[in-house]
């Protein structure tokens, strides 16, 4: 799917560290691109979701890591 030298090849192999990224959320996207959604949902135990800021709160959410507010 991807090429040895291409960028996001080079990401989800870790040769790239999170921490010399831009913008780490793209190690999601990517990897939300490649697994089967329904996979993720039933490996994280979560609802339905439409875009990587909705999987990563309610990740987040399940995990405790973040408080819903009134």
């Amino acid at each position: 799917m991807f090429s040895k030298n291409d960028p996001d090849s080079l990401i989800l192999k870790n040769v790239i560290r999170v921490e010399d990224l831009n913008e780490p959320i793209e190690i999601v996207e990517l990897i939300l691109k490649k697994i089967d959604k329904i996979t993720i949902m039933e490996l994280y135990e979560i609802a339905e979701f439409t875009t990587c800021n909705e999987f990563l709160a309610s990740v987040a959410r399940k995990r405790g890591k973040l408080i819903k507010v009134k």
